[in-house]
C-alpha cells in the first residue's frame, strides 16, 4: 500500500507542477503575442501573401490536364500501395504475442521486488501460507510443526493482510516483522515436509 500512495502522491505532484507549467508557458506566449503582435501580423500578411502568390504562379505555369493527371497518379500510387504494402508486411511478419507470466516467474519477481515494501513481503507470504495451508488439509494435518518464525511468517500470509504492517518511513527505523525474515529456511522446511508427506 505504501508503493501505491506514494506513487500517487507522486503522480498528484507531477500533475500539480505541469498544470502550473501549463499556465506559465500560456502567459509567457500571450505577454510575447502582446508585445510583437505588430511584427507577427505582418509575418502573417506577408506569408500567406506568398503561398497565394506561388499558387498563382504554379497555377499558371502547369496546364490543367498536367495537374489532373498528376493527381491522378498519386491516387493510383497510393491505391496499389496500400493493397500490396499491407499484404506482405502481415505475411512477412507474424504477430508475436508477449509470453504470458506463470506463478514461478511471478513469484521471482516479488522476490526481487521484496526489498521495496510491504506488499510484496506479504505476497510471497501469502502464497507460501496457501501452499502450506493446501499441504496441510492434504495430509490432514499430520506434519511436523514449523519453528516459530516460519510460522509467524506463514500466518502473516494467510491470516493476514499486508495493511497489518507497519509501512517503511524514510526518516523512522523500520522495526522487523514476521515477514521480514529469510526466505530460505520457510523453502527448506516446505520442501522437507512435502517430499516426507508424499
Amino acid at each position: 500500500m505504501s508503493d501505491e500512495y506514494s506513487q500517487s502522491v507522486r503522480d498528484q505532484k507531477i500533475n500539480t507542477l505541469r498544470r502550473w507549467f501549463s499556465i506559465g508557458a500560456v502567459a509567457v506566449l500571450a505577454v510575447v503575442l502582446l508585445v510583437y503582435r505588430t511584427v507577427i501580423a505582418a509575418w502573417l500578411v506577408y506569408t500567406f501573401s506568398y503561398i497565394v502568390w506561388s499558387f498563382n504562379l504554379f497555377g499558371r505555369i502547369i496546364p490543367p490536364q498536367g495537374i489532373w493527371v498528376a493527381l491522378i497518379i498519386l491516387i493510383v500510387y497510393i491505391a496499389v500501395g496500400s493493397f500490396y504494402g499491407k499484404g506482405s508486411d502481415d505475411e512477412k511478419s507474424p504477430m508475436v504475442s508477449d509470453p504470458v507470466k506463470g506463478p514461478v516467474e511471478a513469484m521471482a519477481g516479488w522476490i526481487v521486488e521484496r526489498r521495496r515494501g510491504v506488499y510484496f513481503k506479504w505476497q510471497i507470504a501469502h502464497l507460501l501460507g496457501k501452499i502450506y495451508q493446501a499441504h496441510v488439509e492434504k495430509t490432514s494435518g499430520r506434519m511436523n510443526p514449523p519453528s516459530k518464525e516460519v510460522e509467524a511468517f506463514l500466518d502473516a500470509g494467510v491470516n493476514g493482510s499486508y495493511m497489518d504492517f507497519p509501512m517503511p518511513s524514510r526518516f523512522a527505523k523500520s522495526e522487523p516483522t514476521a515477514l521480514d525474515i529469510d526466505l530460505e529456511p520457510v523453502l527448506d522446511y516446505l520442501e522437507e515436509e512435502m517430499e516426507i508427506r508424499k
